[in-house]
């Protein structure tokens, strides 16, 4: 069961790892990373106009992104085109490669974001490969540590819960207690209900399998009984030329298995 904590800034500076809910229940600290919203306003100069934009685009432009700031490239992430940041003080982005694909980004574009009313401008860096199955905290933009300071900042962090129910509400009521403006997000139970369409899905689809299986078998049936009088009377004439039995089964049965496999194809 994971879970993903929001933090403030002031709340995750001050607080004492030792003395974490998580630390005390027997689960490692967990890894919190800066998050702040920002709009996009202009690519290379241009105005951003989301009706120049299609579908899964469009809606992508239209909200605000969630941007992070680090220093040191996530174990489950890959760079595929350019560089990781040279440094803290490097101004550009590290940006997803599907969400540079979908908003036909590519290397060297520059990007103009406003965040808590301030105005950030860098070119795309590099480019990321994200490990979306670890169910771990990833981002589609990535700052340098030092362009995203004095900006207002949430900390998220992900982790897994205890598998006994009983001890992962003590723990969810433990950390509402010590922090009261922390938002905790199970998504465990989102997980059930898309395990639970793709369990119907598969039974569908197995069904539909079943069912042309049958429909196959039935097709192949009624083709080798209408044609049974025809193949009597063509055993009969070959019969009568001195065609053999042996002959005449390796005939019926290369036969068959011509009919089988045009039917299973």
């Amino acid at each position: 069961m994971r879970r993903h904590l929001p933090f403030s800034a002031a709340q995750y500076a001050a607080r004492d790892v030792s003395l974490f809910p998580l630390s005390r229940a027997g689960l490692p600290a967990p890894q919190t990373f800066p998050m702040v919203r920002g709009r996009l306003l202009q690519v290379n100069g241009q105005d951003v106009d989301p009706a120049a934009f299609e579908d899964r685009a469009r809606r992508l432009v239209e909200r605000e992104f969630n941007l992070s700031s680090m220093q040191t490239l996530p174990s489950h992430n890959r760079i595929t085109a350019g560089r990781w940041f040279a440094g803290p003080d490097d101004n550009s982005f590290s940006v997803e490669e599907g969400i540079a694909r979908t908003l036909g980004w590519k290397l060297g574009d520059e990007l103009r974001f406003q965040v808590a009313g301030r105005d950030f401008t860098a070119r795309i860096g590099s480019l990321r490969k994200l490990d979306w199955d670890s169910m771990r905290v990833n981002f589609f933009m990535i700052y340098p540590v030092a362009v995203m300071q004095n900006v207002p900042t949430t900390f998220i962090s992900a982790f897994q819960a205890p598998s006994d129910p009983k001890a992962a509400a003590d723990l969810d009521r433990r950390l509402l207690r010590e922090f009261p403006n922390v938002t905790n997000v199970d998504v465990s139970q989102t997980l059930s209900q898309v395990q639970n369409v793709l369990t119907q899905v598969i039974m569908a689809v197995e069904f539909l399998f079943v069912f042309a299986l049958v429909a196959g078998l039935m097709v192949l049936l009624v083709s080798v009984s209408m044609t049974r009088q025809s193949r009597l009377k063509d055993y009969a004439v070959m019969r009568a030329i001195g065609a053999g039995n042996h002959l005449l089964k390796r005939m019926q049965m290369a036969e068959l298995w011509l009919m089988g496999a045009l039917a299973g194809l």
